[in-house]
C-alpha cells in the first residue's frame, strides 16, 4: 500500500471510529461557485501545527489532497494545478470550477492528539447572460388594451429570480398587475398613460444578476383637459385690436385643433388662432376642437366670449319737428351716433335730466320727448353716449317761442331784415303822424322836439287839451313786440323787465339791467298804448370796441304817453 492510500485510509478510519474532538471543522454550506471561477473552503480552526490533512469529494469519497507533515502533500487525480492547501488551517482553494465540481466535500484535520472533521457542499453556477425582455404588443390604447411582458435568459444556471422595474420604480403584483411563471411574466390590464415605462427585468441566480434592455410602450390617450387661452385677456375689445387664441390638450399622439365661432367650424387649423384688426362682426363665442387621430376621440374646450365694440363717433341730436318750437306744442330730441352705444345720458344746461312731468325718455334713452313744451324748456340739451372704450357728446340749443310769434322758422338774417324794414316804416309813419298833428294843432311848437332828445313828456299826451293822444297802432305795436321776441301785452305777464338783443339774430334775455332807471334815456324809442307800461327800444354796446346792438325792455315803473316821438329812427 502506497503513502497516499495509507494516509487517506488512516484518516478515514479515524474519522469513522470517532477519534476526534468535534464535527465542526467547516462552516455550514453550501458554498456557491461560479463556472470557471475559484472557491475557498475555509476551516473553522485557528492556525496551528497540523500533523495530517485530508480532503475528499463525493460518495464514495475521491481524494482531493492528502497532507502528512512528515511526508508532504499528495494531490488527487483531476485536481493537479487547481488546488492550494493552507497547512496551518487546512483551508482549501479550488480553482477553474466546472459544473461537475458541484457536490459534497469533507475534511479531516489531526493535531497531536485531536482529529477534527467537517463537510460542506459546493454548487457551481453558470453566470446569467443575454437577458431579453419582450411584450406581446407595444402600441396600446389607454383603458382598452392589455400588455404581457416576458423575460428570458439565453445562458445561466437556475434557480432564477426576477425583478421588474418601471423606470426606477419596482413593479409588484396588485390590482390590474399580475406576475406569472415564477415571476418571468408581467401582465398589465387596461393600461393607462402612466404605464408606458420604460420597463426592464432583472434576472438573478446565486452568483450573478443581469438586467434586460429597456422597453417602452406607446400608449395613446386623450384628448383631455382641452383649454383655450385668449391673449390679451379682457372683457371687451375695440375694433382694430389684435388677439391671439391658443388651445392645448392632454393627448398622445398630439391632438389636432380646429376652431369654432358660435358653434360653426372655421377654416383655421392648428393650436393658435390669430385675430388681427378684429371688427365688430367677428364678435361671438369662440372655442377650440381637439381631435386624436389614434384614439378617434375628440373634446371641445369651454367657450370664450369675445365682444368687439366700434368706437363711438359722429354723435348728434336731431329734433322733430325741425322748425321753430312753439310753446304748448311738443318736440322730440333724438340722440344718435355711429359705433356701439351702450349707455346714453341726457343733460339740460349742464344738469342731469330724468323723466318726469312733461319730460318723457324712451327705454333706450335714444329719444327725449317734451310734451307740452314750456318756455322754461329752452336751453342747451346735451346727450352723452358711451361704451367701455369710448365716449362722445352732442349738444343742441332749444328755443321755445311764444304762440303766434312771427319769427317762427325765420333765420337770423331774415329777422334782422324785418326789424330794420319795420323800423324804417315806423320812421316814415311817425314823421307823417307828427306832421298832421302839428297841422291840427295837437302840439305846441316847442313840443316838436323828440321825447328821446329832451327826456320830458306830458303825462297825458300832446294833442289839443292833452286828451287826444296819437295812439300807437295795435298792429304796429304787436309787430314790434313780435320782432323783438317780447310777449304780447297781457295783464298776466308781470315781469320787471324782458329784453331782446339783436346781434346776429334775436334771442330772449331776461333781467332788470336795461330798465333800472325811472327816467327815459335820451337815445331810444318808447312804444306804448294808453294806460299800459311802455317798451323802450334803444341801442347799447356790450363793450367799448363792440358795435351797438338793438335792445328792447318793458318797465312797470313808467307810464309813457301814447304816441310815437318825432325823432328819426337811429
Amino acid at each position: 500500500m502506497d503513502f497516499h492510500h495509507s494516509t487517506s485510509l488512516t484518516v478515514y478510519l479515524l474519522s469513522i471510529l470517532g477519534y476526534c474532538a468535534g464535527q465542526d471543522a467547516l462552516p455550514s454550506g453550501p458554498v456557491n461557485g461560479t463556472l470557471g471561477g475559484n472557491v475557498i473552503f475555509k476551516t473553522t480552526i485557528n492556525p496551528t501545527t497540523l500533523f495530517a490533512i485530508s480532503w475528499t469529494f463525493g460518495e464514495p469519497p475521491v481524494s482531493v489532497v492528502d497532507f502528512v507533515s512528515s511526508a508532504g502533500s499528495v494531490i488527487g487525480v483531476g485536481y493537479v494545478g487547481r488546488i492550494s492547501l493552507d497547512n496551518s488551517t487546512g483551508s482549501l482553494e479550488l480553482r477553474k470550477l466546472t459544473l461537475i465540481d458541484s457536490g459534497t466535500y469533507r475534511v479531516s484535520l489531526r493535531t497531536a492528539d485531536v482529529i477534527q472533521v467537517g463537510s460542506t457542499s459546493l454548487i457551481v453556477y453558470e453566470t446569467i447572460s443575454n437577458v431579453t425582455l419582450r411584450a406581446n404588443v407595444i402600441d396600446l390604447m389607454e383603458l382598452n388594451d392589455t400588455v404581457i411582458f416576458s423575460c428570458s435568459v439565453s445562458s445561466g444556471s437556475s434557480p432564477f429570480s426576477y425583478r421588474w422595474l418601471n423606470g426606477s420604480s419596482e413593479v409588484t403584483a396588485r390590482y390590474g398587475i399580475q406576475l406569472g411563471d415564477g415571476g418571468r411574466t408581467l401582465t398589465i390590464a387596461n393600461v393607462t398613460r402612466y404605464d408606458q415605462g420604460p420597463y426592464r427585468c432583472i434576472v438573478s441566480n446565486p452568483v450573478s444578476s443581469k438586467p434586460s434592455q429597456n422597453l417602452t410602450l406607446i400608449i395613446s390617450y386623450g384628448p383631455e383637459n382641452t383649454t383655450m387661452k385668449v391673449t390679451p385677456l379682457d372683457v371687451l375689445y375695440g375694433s382694430g385690436s389684435n388677439l391671439t387664441l391658443s388651445c392645448s390638450a392632454e393627448s398622445s399622439p398630439s391632438a389636432q385643433f380646429q376652431w369654432l365661432l358660435n358653434g360653426t367650424l372655421l377654416s383655421n387649423n392648428g393650436p393658435e388662432l390669430r385675430l388681427e384688426n378684429i371688427q365688430a362682426n367677428q364678435s361671438g363665442s369662440y372655442s377650440c376642437w381637439a381631435h386624436n387621430t389614434r384614439t378617434l376621440r375628440y373634446q371641445i374646450s369651454e367657450p370664450s366670449d369675445i365682444t368687439v365694440l366700434e368706437p363711438i363717433s359722429g354723435a348728434n341730436i336731431t329734433t322733430t319737428p325741425n322748425s321753430s318750437i312753439i310753446e304748448g306744442g311738443s318736440v322730440n330730441l333724438t340722440c344718435d351716433a355711429s359705433g356701439a352705444i351702450i349707455t346714453r345720458e341726457w343733460m339740460k344746461d349742464g344738469h342731469p335730466l330724468s323723466a318726469g312731468g312733461n319730460i318723457i325718455i324712451s327705454e333706450d334713452k335714444r329719444v327725449l320727448s317734451i310734451n307740452p313744451v314750456k318756455r322754461t324748456d329752452s336751453g342747451e340739451y346735451r346727450c352723452r353716449v358711451s361704451n367701455p372704450i369710448s365716449t362722445a357728446n352732442a349738444k343742441h340749443g332749444l328755443i321755445v317761442n311764444s304762440e303766434g310769434s312771427l319769427s317762427q322758422g325765420l333765420s337770423a338774417g331774415a329777422i334782422a331784415g324785418i326789424v330794420i324794414g319795420v323800423l324804417l316804416v315806423l320812421g316814415v309813419a311817425v314823421g307823417v303822424a307828427v306832421y298832421f298833428m302839428k297841422i291840427k294843432g295837437f302840439f305846441k311848437k316847442e313840443s316838436s322836439r323828440s321825447v328821446g332828445n329832451t327826456g320830458k313828456s306830458s303825462a297825458n299826451g300832446g294833442g289839443p287839451g292833452g286828451n287826444q293822444p296819437a295812439l300807437c297802432p295795435p298792429y304796429l305795436r304787436r309787430l314790434l313786440l313780435q320782432i323783438t321776441g317780447m310777449m304780447a301785452l297781457s295783464s298776466v305777464w308781470r315781469m320787471s323787465c324782458a329784453s331782446c338783443l339783436l346781434k346776429k339774430y334775436l334771442r330772449l334775455i331776461q333781467g332788470p339791467e336795461l330798465c333800472r332807471h325811472h327816467t327815459i334815456p335820451e337815445e331810444g324809442w318808447w312804444v306804448s298804448s294808453a294806460g299800459e307800461p311802455g317798451y323802450f327800444l334803444h341801442r347799447v354796446r356790450s363793450g367799448p370796441s363792440q358795435q351797438p346792438a338793438w335792445s328792447a325792455c318793458r318797465t312797470t315803473h313808467l307810464q309813457i304817453p301814447p304816441f310815437l316821438g318825432e325823432k328819426a329812427w337811429p
